[in-house]
């Protein structure tokens, strides 16, 4: 169910972003220009809307994710889960240490005011967050030490939610690497070995590239077509 009211919560980002009298659109409710707005350094505490319902929602940029509070549904309190890499490194090479390359943060959690039919979902339920993405319920509220609802991100194979979360320190020590693997690929410089070269096998002959062999009908050598005929000459019929 969707719950409509006159006290709202818009995500942060979205409520800096707002310019007095800028209109926008409460996505699935309409169209509401922006009256005020109270800040305390940069953050926004508080916001003055007008809804305008008969606002053109083609006209706005600003389409905006919404959660109406109500005294009797309340929005549920979830914890928002994503994981990064365990490694920094694509490819681990011999000379690598384990604890060199260890991603050191790898869970990352946020905690967020999400729908109220959030609260309804059995663990494993798998849902879309409008703007955020697709999450897997890992435990629900009664199941979670911290009484939150648990979300956890699916990567949803885009360059953003496949990219390692895990900055480097520009003040750390950099370990130059080494040659790489035994079975790395070959420098382009690398002269390259035939595999028969330690067998001191004679060289193929002419253009061919296999070794000589002789005539399969005797050694009686057979003349070269003449002509233009790809075949062995014959005598006219006629």
């Amino acid at each position: 169910q969707t719950v409509f009211s006159s006290l709202v919560f818009v995500d942060q980002a979205d409520a800096a972003s707002f310019a007095h009298n800028e209109e926008v659109t409460l996505m699935d409710w309409g169209n509401a220009i922006v009256q005020d707005i109270v800040r305390t350094g940069d953050v926004v505490t508080a916001l003055t809307v007008q809804l305008h319902l008969e606002g053109d929602v083609k006209a706005t940029k600003k389409k905006i994710t919404w959660l109406g509070q109500d005294p009797n549904v309340h929005p549920v309190e979830a914890l928002l889960v994503d994981y990064d890499y365990l490694i920094t490194k694509k490819k681990i090479e011999e000379n690598d240490s384990i604890e060199d390359i260890l991603t050191p943060v790898s869970e990352f959690a946020d905690t967020a005011i999400v729908d109220a039919n959030v609260g309804l979902l059995a663990k494993g339920a798998i849902i879309q967050l409008e703007r955020r993405g697709y999450y897997i319920v890992d435990k629900e509220a009664a199941q979670s030490e911290l009484g939150l609802v648990t979300l956890i991100n699916i990567p949803d194979g885009k360059a953003a939610s496949t990219a390692s979360k895990h900055k480097e320190d520009p003040n750390a020590t950099k370990i130059k690497s080494g040659k790489g693997n035994s079975w790395d690929k070959p420098s382009a410089k690398a002269k390259a070995v035939h595999p028969d070269a330690a067998l001191s096998l004679p060289e193929p002959k002419d253009t061919c590239n296999m070794y000589e062999s002789k005539h399969m009908y005797g050694d009686v050598a057979v003349g070269k077509p003449k002509d233009i005929t790809s075949m062995y000459e014959t005598h006219k019929y006629y």
